[in-house]
């Protein structure tokens, strides 16, 4: 430890202030320093103590590395989110076995922060937190910042962490109703050898995560008996997927999802089908949810979705969310494939064209919904894009929708919009859009190209 302007004062974390406000602080100041190499904290330099101090009033978790064996410190809003409270406090260890969950994903940032005294950002890593009921998945941004002693030598690296758990997770959602509207909207043709509905499980199961796996089930026309369509993640055939099932006698609560149409939860599932995937991760899928298909504005269920549970994350409102955003895509899907039994065909013929069905889907998702026709001029808005900007729709037909762009960035909007049109290529543009009350609000715009058939 260096020597220099070395305290002789009392132990600085007895203040009543900090102390109230900090159990860490508490912990720091009753530990026996006396008994390490680091002695007694009447004895540490200022600049040490004046760092430790931010980091303990500080209400984000931050962390501090300090000295060549990279010794640990961390404040309480850390300890809570990532340490499990059952342990006890992980005072004087180096951060290898203090936080021996993050420590490979931190290693190489603090290695080269302290080696070369330069700042490094890291954004969204995967840094997963103790739960109650197990591991929870969950994502960091992490700020390094090299810590100077009173020598003007780096002595430690002093990090900021923020949660990015919320932005990763809903990006990688939207990224997959995005994909499958695309594939089911565009009337594109099977790829790779696929059947349609294969097709439809293979790219949802792009995201591992939020799908550990999944069964699709249409309805004969009795409404009696379930077909299996497509799976993904689980053996052909096993008890967890009969090919084809009377609905009384499936292991899916298909019964109660057609007298409820709502979306029905199943829990333990290892006790009652064994061991089932958990996709991203190695242990099983506890849960799943069944989800009745129907055609957008009618009651009649087509069909059912089975998707496994995260094992990782809660079932909450924006999971539930999520997956009800899928339902008026395969409800298409399950129209479109020919399949559908001639009740249902009846049942839907008031949707005769392909801007009608796209019309109705885009007006039942949670989200703003453009489209262009091969003039870049747009020609249609989806309910939720006209209730954000609140105008008719005849103000925003063509050009009228710029009218709401912010003025600096209209230009960099226009030309990421035109030059990629031109080369039919997806895109991404982030703008701010006036919302009814006056107010711009900033946007992730997605658009990808549209065949027609």
């Amino acid at each position: 430890m260096s020597t220099s302007s070395l305290r002789t004062e009392r132990n600085p974390f007895s203040d009543d202030h900090i102390a109230k406000q900090s159990k860490m602080a508490v912990e720091l100041g009753t530990f026996d320093w006396a008994k390490t190499t680091f002695g007694p904290i009447t004895f540490w330099p200022n600049s040490l103590i004046s760092s430790l101090k931010i980091l303990l009033k500080s209400p984000l978790p931050m962390w501090l590395c300090w000295g060549p064996d990279f010794i640990f410190f961390y404040n309480d809003e850390f300890s809570n989110q990532f340490f499990d409270q059952s342990n006890p406090a992980r005072i004087c260890s180096p951060a290898r076995l203090a936080w021996p969950e993050g420590w490979s994903m931190i290693r190489s940032s603090v290695t080269s922060v302290m080696q070369t005294g330069h700042s490094q950002k890291r954004n969204d890593l995967l840094l997963c937190k103790p739960h109650i009921s197990g591991i929870r998945e969950s994502y960091s941004s992490l700020s390094y910042s090299p810590f100077v002693n009173d020598n003007g030598d780096v002595e430690g690296v002093l990090c900021v962490v923020q949660d990015e758990t919320k932005k990763v997770i809903g990006e990688r959602r939207m990224t997959s109703v995005r994909r499958l509207a695309a594939l089911v909207t565009t009337g594109q043709t099977p790829a790779n050898g696929l059947d349609p509905y294969q097709r439809i499980l293979e790219s949802l199961a792009e995201n591992q995560h939020d799908f550990p796996f999944l069964l699709l089930y249409t309805l004969s026309e009795n409404g009696q008996v379930a077909r299996q369509a497509a799976l993904h993640g689980l053996p052909q055939n096993s008890l967890s997927c009969p090919s084809e099932i009377l609905i009384d006698q499936s292991p899916w609560p298909f019964r109660t999802a057609i007298q409820t149409a709502q979306a029905v939860v199943v829990e333990h599932l290892p006790a009652h089908l064994g061991r089932v995937s958990g996709g991203a991760w190695p242990e099983s899928a506890s849960r799943a949810i069944v989800l009745p298909i129907k055609i957008p504005g009618k009651q009649q269920v087509i069909g059912f979705a089975i998707v496994g549970i995260n094992p990782r994350l809660e079932l909450d409102q924006e999971y539930r969310s999520f997956l009800e955003l899928l339902i008026p895509y395969l409800a298409l899907a399950i129209e479109q494939s020919g399949v559908v039994t001639k009740t249902h065909t009846q049942q839907s013929e008031n949707m005769l064209s392909s801007e009608d069905r796209f019309q109705t889907i885009a007006d039942a998702a949670p989200v703003l919904i453009w489209l262009s026709g091969t003039d870049m001029l747009c020609n249609g808005f989806n309910k939720p894009w006209l209730e954000f900007v609140g105008r008719p729709l005849e103000r925003e037909l063509g050009n009228g929708w710029t009218e709401n762009v912010h003025p600096d960035d209209f230009d960099r909007c226009l030309k990421i919009y035109t030059t990629n049109f031109d080369e039919r290529r997806a895109f991404s543009m982030e703008y701010r859009l006036k919302r009814h009350d006056g107010e711009y609000r900033w946007i992730l715009d997605n658009g990808v190209p549209y065949y027609g058939p």
